[in-house]
């Protein structure tokens, strides 16, 4: 495929009690269907009508309101530490690792890609000790667009963290759901992994330019309550090449 420039990075963290937006609502309706049938694990092959898993969205958010003391807020002076701040940050609530790309293969063709993995804490302290019991779940979204060929192509994974099927790495930025995986190599590079019968991406990302820090003294504020924020940050124009 050649090399490639063009992918952006974007890292969420933040508190549940914030607004929706159409990137989450697929996602996290699916999972609520695992939380009610804990044993599943199954890959999702087409999505759901999007009224539907609005409402599975909803219900998920009024059944959690009462856990909200047990994760940690954003809030303001947070000081980013990088690579520290790649990986992940399992006393808040959500948090998301999204990269978007459009590439150029050496012959001229062109493609776009998205790839985010979704982290939702569903219970900061679950009574059950088992490792079945559901802490996390781990939501991943793939789509491949050939743009020349006016393909679109699309799939996506839910999955608990507790038995390994999906999780991510506090100690270095790495996730995964199954084999499908994003992680920071040995050079500092980002590398993406995941692959279906029909579609797939195989990529080393350099850093390229400086990280962005979104909003102010550390947060991205999303409403007027205190708390209801993110720590946001952005890689933008990270040079891309197939691994």
């Amino acid at each position: 495929m050649g090399s490639f420039e063009g992918s952006q990075l974007r890292h969420l963290i933040r508190r549940h009690r914030t607004s929706l937006n159409t990137d989450g609502k697929l996602d996290a309706g699916c999972n609520w269907l695992l939380l009610i049938f804990p044993i599943l694990r199954f890959p999702v092959a087409r999505a759901l009508p999007a009224s539907m898993s609005l409402c599975l969205v909803l219900l998920l958010t009024s059944s959690t309101l009462a856990q909200q003391d047990s994760w940690k807020q954003a809030l303001p002076r947070y000081q980013f530490r990088f690579p520290r701040d790649h990986a992940s940050h399992p006393d808040y609530k959500i948090e998301w690792w999204y990269y978007t790309g459009n590439l150029s293969a050496e012959n001229g063709r062109r493609f776009g890609y998205q790839i985010t993995f979704f982290r939702i804490g569903v219970d900061a302290k679950p009574a059950n000790p088992s490792r079945w019991a559901v802490r996390d779940l781990f939501m991943t979204h793939l789509a491949v667009t050939d743009i020349d060929g006016g393909k679109y192509e699309f799939a996506e994974r839910i999955n608990r963290s507790g038995v390994g099927w999906a999780g991510a790495s506090e100690e270095v930025y790495r996730v995964w759901n199954e084999d499908w995986e994003a992680r920071l190599d040995e050079s500092g590079f980002h590398r993406l992994r995941a692959a279906e019968p029909s579609l797939g991406i195989d990529l080393e990302l350099e850093p390229g330019k400086q990280h962005v820090i979104h909003g102010e003294q550390g947060i991205s504020q999303k409403g007027s309550q205190q708390g209801n924020a993110a720590h946001y940050y952005s890689l933008t124009r990270m040079p891309t090449r197939e691994s």
